[in-house]
């Protein structure tokens, strides 16, 4: 049997994940990129979103310990961002040379019948492509007039507005937000639903609002638009790339499959790394690679899928909401021991469960580490553990984990 060749097109969670699983079964692979391995990733969104708010969070935890407070330098900032995402382009390009994947970078503009042509006119040819042209931020119309900011260009910290007007409450709304308010500017935070993070349990949706505000932000809900902002960005969700290479669809395209956020599903880098894996073994189960793939590490994730947000209080969530088929447990953190540690007095904890079967169905979080609890929950609720079963191994005291426990022990 020839040896098959298979082209992924994006160097982003999704492409590079499926890539390297693809090399694990011998495959020939040939990974297309635009720009620059990571994607947005690495190089405009995850990395250094969280890199400033690393920065934020470790000012806020010293403050009360110094004379005077401490003020955060923007430009050290943004130099510490661009390096960890630099270091980090450079670990994946590196893993990628080593498993022998080809690297051909350039612009894909097109693709049809198991060839891609980039945009200098060349062609690569595979016996699968594989889509993962990420996405991009959706934004609405505005007056004339008005400064309309690109997240990643408000990011750099550079040349900031005084004051700007975030349209859109969801994670990179919040996060962004917070990030700005600590530099300086005077942010506004508006949002269409009834609650900040729509979709999201209404307590931690409560809680959060009552930090931010406590942050000094301006929140304004069921507000349509920008108002009448000058200066605008909008957090208003992304939409697939895809179409941008794939022009038509009606063909036969059983060859073509797709992968993270170009796959117009759950939009954030580890769900695309997970579906960047698992569509490279379906590719390679679909070509009759059988023998060369190896076990799914993966699974299925969609109900243990986690959502976070990475402010210097974080909220996390996995499973499911509370609804009349469920029992919930409630617990605020504010007097609990990690929650007197760790000054969380806007943190809580929410668990739900099946109340016939005991089984853990879901966990709403706000606390100063939700982001790494939340890995705990994923397992629970994954591995559809009881209550009892989560109960029967003594949490570290103090720490935040066992505000996990007290919460599971209101169940029963």
């Amino acid at each position: 049997m020839s040896e098959k060749r298979i082209v992924v097109i994006g160097g982003g969670p999704a492409g590079y994940a499926a890539a390297l699983e693809l090399r694990r079964a011998g495959v020939h692979v040939t990974l297309i990129e635009e720009k620059y391995i990571g994607g947005v990733c690495v190089h405009q969104g995850c990395i250094p979103t969280r890199s400033h708010l690393l920065a934020v969070k470790t000012a806020m935890q010293l403050n009360p310990f110094v004379q005077g407070s401490i003020a955060l330098d923007r430009e050290k900032m943004s130099r510490q961002a661009a390096a960890k995402s630099q270091k980090l382009a450079y670990a994946m390009e590196y893993m990628l040379q080593r498993s022998k994947v080809e690297i051909r970078y350039g612009r894909a503009v097109s693709v049809e019948e198991r060839k891609v042509t980039l945009a200098d006119g060349s062609t690569v040819l595979g016996d699968a492509i594989l889509i993962a042209t990420g996405s991009k931020e959706k934004a609405l119309n505005v007056s004339d007039g008005v400064k309309v900011w690109r997240s990643d260009e408000l990011l750099k910290l550079q040349s900031l507005p005084n004051t700007i007007t975030v349209v859109g409450s969801g994670v990179l709304g919040v996060e962004l937000s917070v990030i700005l308010a600590n530099v300086g500017c005077r942010v506004t935070l508006r949002e269409r639903e009834r609650q900040i993070l729509p979709g999201w349990d209404q307590d931690i949706s409560r809680h959060m609002e009552a930090w931010l505000r406590a942050q000094g932000i301006e929140i304004q809900l069921a507000a349509a638009g920008s108002g009448d902002a000058s200066d605008v960005v909008f957090c208003i969700g992304r939409q697939s790339r895809k179409q941008e290479v794939v022009k038509d669809n009606r063909k036969d395209c059983s060859w073509l499959y797709c992968a993270g956020d170009a796959a117009g599903g759950i939009m954030t880098a580890d769900w695309a790394m997970a579906e960047g894996r698992r569509t490279a073994r379906r590719i390679l189960q679909e070509l009759n690679c059988v023998s060369q793939i190896k076990a799914d590490t993966d699974g299925e994730v969609t109900q243990a899928a986690a959502r976070c947000v990475f402010t210097p209080l974080e909220a996390a969530m996995t499973g499911e909401h509370c609804d009349s088929a469920f029992k919930p447990a409630y617990l605020e953190t504010a007097m609990q021991p990690s929650g007197v540690l760790f000054d969380m007095e806007y943190g809580m904890v929410k668990v739900v469960m099946d109340e016939k079967t005991h089984v853990l169905k879901g966990f709403h979080i706000v606390s100063s580490m939700a982001s790494e609890l939340i890995g705990i929950c994923q397992t629970a609720v994954a591995q559809e553990m009881t209550a009892e079963d989560f109960l029967r191994t003594a949490f570290v005291h103090p720490g935040e984990s066992e505000l996990l426990q007290e919460a599971v022990r209101m169940l029963i």
